[in-house]
């Protein structure tokens, strides 16, 4: 892991997103305590701090911009409303993420990146509306998880630092749900999968199921298990997904131990259920 790590901090991506990051986090800090209690959120401040990262080594796009723009505009607009608001607002915001993955991309990698953000981001919006305390520390956990498995990190090192720099806003015990922001990550992870992971087939299925328990929000909600538990199964899942199923040549065995992955994490969070119903 030694390697890694070193090319992540040599990387002008990385530093320059983390240190966009610290700066927007100041500023959405100083916002949550004001009159107006002006929420950024945290999955707002790693998709701009990673996009500052992107535009700073040339490796953004308009299109991009503009895909997260309609998932926060969508996410924004039907953060306090159902499931299925949520799921059809994000529908345009996907459309374009599908069509910032560049061209010569295998079609069923820009699909994926299309299809996983329109699923993606309301369970991002769910989650962060459950445990918008620790939205910045799952981001991270699964931006680290997408690096490890891609096997070209030029997009994803950035968004470790952009997600990073968002991880301390959940100290604040004011931190609320930042809908906006939370939609938008969805797509930033869901393009940064298909781009960095193409030059292998399990590695955009991998870095796709780095989502953890994001993707099973509506489990983390049912079954009110303690946020230790939530982290811990997020960081199994993370950890199965990049480091086994990412490193598969084919996307079949691939999505195969990840969806095992995703059955024991339910098994997890199902058996944390039935333990607070004894307690109580």
């Amino acid at each position: 892991m030694l390697r890694p790590v070193s090319a992540l901090l040599r990387d002008h991506a990385f530093w320059a997103a983390l240190g966009a990051g610290a700066v927007v986090s100041l500023v959405a800090f100083a916002l949550r305590h004001t009159r107006h209690r002006l929420e950024i959120g945290s999955g707002g401040v790693a998709t701009l701090a990673t996009l500052i990262g992107l535009a700073a080594t040339d490796r953004a796009s308009v299109r991009l911009v503009a895909a997260l723009a309609l998932l926060a505009l969508g996410g924004a607009l039907t953060g306090p409303r159902g499931f299925g608001w949520r799921a059809a607002a994000a529908v345009p915001g996907a459309i374009v993420v599908w069509s910032a993955v560049p061209a010569a991309t295998p079609s069923w990698i820009r699909v994926a990146a299309g299809a996983g953000t329109a699923v993606l981001a309301p369970l991002f919006v769910e989650l962060d509306r459950l445990h918008p305390r620790l939205t910045g520390l799952f981001a991270t956990i699964t931006a680290g998880g997408v690096y490890g498995t891609a096997p070209d990190t030029e997009h994803a090192r950035a968004l470790v630092g952009g997600t990073l720099a968002s991880a301390p806003l959940g100290a604040d015990p004011r931190a609320a749900p930042g809908s906006a922001g939370a939609a938008s990550l969805a797509g930033l992870v869901a393009w940064t999968a298909a781009v960095d992971g193409q030059g292998r087939a399990g590695a955009v299925v991998g870095a796709m199921a780095c989502a953890g328990v994001f993707a099973l929000a509506p489990v983390v909600r049912w079954s009110r298990a303690r946020a230790i538990v939530v982290v811990g199964v997020h960081i199994g899942v993370v950890l199965v997904a990049s480091r086994v199923a990412g490193l598969e040549q084919d996307r079949g065995a691939a999505g195969a131990i990840v969806v095992l992955a995703y059955a024991g994490a339910v098994a997890v969070l199902a058996a944390a259920r039935s333990t607070r119903a004894r307690r109580v």
